[in-house]
């Protein structure tokens, strides 16, 4: 049977279908059971029973419950809508939001606001989460942000820690900003630290983005670092123990300014600035003292010479300021892209760089090069290739590269990368990673030979399962 009403909101039309439907025109109620479906504007509701106050502009559906409204699907044991002010109120409700699984004893939804309360959020298979955080109160405002009251963090059975307030920003899809703002452990070893245990904890203070990490290793003994971004000034306040590309430690009071990139209005062109002043100490020559840095980056338009081909021009210009010296560092590149197939791609690039002055740190140096390459990719759903060739004509060195990632099975990924001096006849770089999949985990493994380094990372992802927890609309 399928009624078409008018409940008192100007012409929209409230549409019910169900096996049953009882309609008391005086007192302007319905009930309705049996494959009950409403629509109503963009909301469509399914349940076994559904009664409706036309008067008062309400509805309340019980019994296998599924409810659509704007790209959201809420289930639920029931659900009561509010037609005027498009409110909803769930009891022992679920949903998934941004690959995020949410089940709470109580949702409220006004406009773009979810509230859950007593609630459970995870990445996770739903039915046996291995990781889960359970909250009394969870806020999520899309777009904007993820706040956890009272909350608790669980591996398993087991009671990580305890939080009276987690807050996530959500300006990324937040899947990974809800990993990426949970703390989590790391542990490697190097030549330089040994042996070595690190913990990260991510937080949120209003508009501030805060990272406290502090890591212990068997031959440097405790390093640790705190980091502040202020996003919506582009301002970053970092204090602590960093490392340079070689895995040099020093230490770093650094206030930095780095804007998106942006459209420049008389060139075809993005611009990137970056502006940042500290002072440093560098553990592995003694320098220490104070700099002040600019660096300003073009990246033109790409120039597309055919519907295969395009060509790229970058470039930069960093200017540092020490106590005692100066540095001028101009950058140029240029990069040929020919697509192949759907697959295959080889590219041939042109970089160069000067030193102008001097720096008294080995973290900020860079080499002086003028280098061509051309580089082959193949990406393939299982296989994934790599090789390249470059020569640098200034050390005059040839150097040969490539890497190569399978997947050995549904949840075991293999990747070897290598960096070989023709020249010198050595590896600069031999690396091998093996990953693995468990659930909502993702554990990888790398070994750095060349370096002596290792490097366990464990870090969050959606579960497949997340795709099935959640049921269909009826057909």
């Amino acid at each position: 049977m399928v009624l078409l009403l008018s409940p008192g909101l100007g012409a929209q039309e409230l549409v019910l279908e169900a096996d049953r439907v009882q309609y008391d025109a005086g007192a302007r109620t319905l009930e309705a059971t049996g494959n009950v479906r409403l629509r109503y504007l963009d909301v469509r509701l399914w349940a076994d029973e559904a009664f409706a106050d036309l008067e008062r502009g309400e509805v309340l559906v019980q019994g296998r419950v599924l409810l659509e409204q704007a790209g959201r699907r809420l289930a639920a044991d029931r659900i009561r809508y509010q037609l005027r002010t498009r409110g909803v109120s769930a009891v022992r409700a679920r949903t998934v939001v941004d690959g995020i699984y949410y089940r709470a004893e109580e949702v409220v939804v006004q406009g773009e606001v979810l509230q859950a309360l007593d609630a459970l959020a995870t990445l996770c298979n739903p039915a046996s989460p291995l990781f889960r955080v359970i909250a009394r109160r969870i806020t999520l405002v899309p777009t904007q942000r993820l706040v956890a009251e009272d909350a608790s963090l669980w591996v398993g059975n087991t009671r990580l820690l305890s939080l009276r307030r987690l807050e996530v920003p959500l300006r990324e899809p937040s899947f990974e900003q809800f990993a990426e703002h949970l703390p989590r452990p790391e542990a490697g070893y190097d030549a330089i630290s040994g042996s070595w245990v690190a913990l990260r904890y991510p937080y949120q203070a209003g508009d501030l983005l805060g990272e406290a990490y502090l890591r212990y290793g068997t031959l440097l003994g405790w390093e640790g670092r705190h980091r502040l971004r202020y996003p919506d000034w582009s301002l970053e306040l970092v204090a602590g123990a960093l490392r340079d590309d070689e895995n040099r430690p020093y230490e770093a009071l650094e206030l930095r300014y780095a804007p998106a990139p942006g459209r420049l209005p008389f060139l075809p062109a993005a611009a990137t600035p970056t502006l940042l002043v500290g002072t440093y100490r560098e553990r592995v020559t003694g320098a220490q003292g104070p700099k002040l840095e600019g660096a300003l980056g073009l990246t033109w338009d790409p120039v597309s010479l055919s519907p295969q081909t395009t060509l790229v021009l970058s470039t930069s210009l960093r200017a540092a300021l020490y106590r005692d010296r100066s540095l001028v560092i101009p950058t140029t590149s240029l990069r040929l892209t020919h697509r192949l197939d759907a697959r295959s791609t080889v590219t041939g690039s042109y970089v160069r760089t000067d030193l102008l002055g001097s720096t008294p740190f080995l973290f900020d140096l860079v080499d002086r090069t003028e280098a061509v390459s051309v580089d082959y990719a193949y990406t393939g759903p299982e296989f994934r290739f790599r090789a390249g060739v470059a020569y640098d004509f200034v050390p005059r060195h040839l150097k040969l590269s490539g890497s190569a990632s399978v997947d050995l099975s549904d949840s075991w990924r293999l990747r070897v990368s290598a960096v070989y001096n023709a020249t010198l006849s050595g590896f600069e770089d031999l690396d091998l990673d093996v990953g693995t999949r468990c659930d909502c985990l993702a554990v990888s493994l790398t070994y750095r030979m060349v370096r002596r380094e290792i490097f366990l990372n464990v870090r969050l992802t959606p579960s497949d399962a997340l795709r099935t927890a959640f049921p269909e609309p009826p057909e």
